[in-house]
C-alpha cells in the first residue's frame, strides 16, 4: 500500500538534490568569478605607476600628500 508514496517521496528526494546540487554549482561558480575578478583586479593595480609630471615650483600648492606617502592600493 505504501509504494506509491514511498516512490512520490523518491522522486521528490531526486527533484531536492537537483536543486541543491544546481544551487551549489551557482555559488560555485559565483565565488569564482569574483575571485577572477580580484585576481584581474591585483594584475591591473601591479601595473600602475603613479607619474608625476609637475614641476617643483609649485610643489606647496600641488598636493597635500607628500610623494613618499602616495601608494597604489
Amino acid at each position: 500500500e505504501n509504494q506509491p508514496d514511498d516512490e512520490i517521496k523518491r522522486e521528490n528526494n531526486k527533484r531536492d538534490i537537483n536543486k541543491i546540487e544546481k544551487n551549489n554549482l551557482r555559488e560555485e561558480q559565483e565565488v569564482e568569478a569574483k575571485q577572477d575578478e580580484i585576481n584581474e583586479s591585483m594584475k591591473t593595480n601591479k601595473k600602475i605607476k603613479i607619474i608625476d609630471s609637475t614641476t617643483d615650483e609649485n610643489d606647496d600648492t600641488d598636493s597635500e600628500i607628500p610623494k613618499e606617502e602616495l601608494t597604489v592600493v
